[in-house]
């Protein structure tokens, strides 16, 4: 019993179990930064002490994935892999590309475009209007 304890104590007060890598796979529209920002998961935080569920409902609640899996990997690392949801177009306003799927989210992509949407699932916009909460 005294050997768990010291193993329980050590493990999270040397801080061998703190994160010290957050790794992102499959992403192409999105950056492994944003991933990771949505996430919520910071480095130093003890891998046993993360919610990984939490971590996943952050993410859908930022982005439109097909499955998001994440893991420890003792003892230090977090992976978090992604299967997006194919995007059916893409809008251009200003500087940012906003990517649609077919429930209508919208994903946001800074600089050029990530992926080719396939011109068979492409959707033609004809008008859009954008306005702001301050504009109504």
């Amino acid at each position: 019993m005294a050997v768990l304890g010291f193993t329980v104590y050590y493990s999270f007060t040397t801080g061998l179990f703190n994160v010290k890598n957050i790794s992102v796979e499959g992403v192409e529209i999105l950056t492994e930064d944003q991933i990771i920002e949505a996430s919520k998961i910071k480095t130093g935080e003890n891998i046993f002490l993360i919610d990984l569920n939490k971590a996943r409902y952050n993410i859908n609640e930022v982005i439109s994935a097909k499955e998001i899996y994440i893991r420890r990997i003792f003892p230090n690392q977090i992976v978090i892999q992604i299967n997006e949801n194919d995007p059916i177009g893409v809008i251009k306003v200003d500087d940012k590309h906003y990517y649609l799927d077919h429930s209508g989210k919208v994903m946001e992509v800074t600089a050029e475009l990530g992926k080719t949407i396939p011109r068979s699932s492409a959707a033609l916009i004809r008008t859009i209007s954008v306005t702001t909460a301050a504009s109504r």
